[in-house]
């Protein structure tokens, strides 16, 4: 940038740095609670990763409402027989992610559904679901 007369003004940014959160750094051994939330997370990773799916098969063509009904509907069939499936998943930050869910309800374009990977009820919007496997049963 110039002044006012022409001639070049350098400065630096000021730069403002707080300091660390305490609370945020671990020291010592895990607490109970994050050692089972690690178990839960790495478990739920190996049977979305493991377990035999068979795909059901979305329609490619047409429009986009075509597909999520037929999500829809498949995911809400599982809700009412209350059968676990596995869901691809594009989150909010454009990540793809594969989660196996227990399908409790279906409606306004969100399926709710316990999430075995965050051991809670989650609501997953329905555009955001890229494919949906029916799990095989296990051995």
């Amino acid at each position: 940038p110039e002044s006012g007369d022409g001639t070049m003004r350098l400065n630096r940014p000021e730069v403002r740095r707080a300091e660390p959160d305490p609370s945020s750094t671990v020291e010592g051994a895990p607490t109970p609670e994050l050692t089972r939330a690690a178990v839960r997370a790495l478990r739920a990773g190996d049977e979305a990763a493991n377990v035999a799916r068979v795909p059901v098969a979305l329609p490619e063509g047409g429009t986009a409402g075509s597909r999520a009904s037929a999500v829809m509907e498949v995911l809400s069939e599982a809700a009412v027989a209350e059968r676990r499936v596995w869901i691809g998943y594009t989150d909010t930050d454009g990540r793809q992610v594969s989660r196996i869910v227990e399908p409790s309800s279906v409606d306004g374009g969100f399926l709710t559904a316990y999430d075995t990977t965050r051991d809670a009820v989650h609501r997953f919007a329905i555009h955001r679901i890229t494919g949906v496997a029916e799990l095989a049963p296990s051995d």
